[in-house]
């Protein structure tokens, strides 16, 4: 992280997930001071143009189907055993579903991983 350009300007981080509706306002509640981060999710490849300064663009694109199956699997791990098909199927059709988004398939693994004791 670069040093902060005036030591009286707080550091902070500010996360906007999921703008893709510019009708919510997000500009007005962007912090102006410099001394800290924003992080913006977003979909819509505009979202850049709320921002008043220059910023770093970094874009996700989706897994591959078995990339995102072993994600799913490594938080339904029941032990040595390799999972059974049924199991294999289940995440296929999650992931799937998810569009094969990383942290949305990784969010669904925390998830489900939490609630099952089993993952059938």
């Amino acid at each position: 992280m670069a040093p902060r350009p005036n030591k009286e300007e707080p550091d902070y981080l500010v996360i906007f997930d999921n703008v893709d509706d510019f009708t919510w306002d997000i500009k007005d509640v962007i912090p102006e001071c410099i001394g800290g981060r924003l992080i913006i999710t977003s979909q819509d490849i505009r979202s850049s143009k709320l921002l008043r300064r220059g910023c770093e663009k970094v874009y996700a694109d989706a897994i591959s189907p078995p990339e995102a199956r072993m994600v799913l699997l490594q938080h339904l791990s029941q032990g040595p055993d390799p999972p059974r098909e049924k199991v294999q199927q289940g995440c296929d059709e999650v992931t799937e579903k998810l569009g094969y988004l990383a942290l949305a398939v990784d969010l669904a693994g925390v998830y489900m991983g939490d609630r099952a004791a089993t993952p059938e």
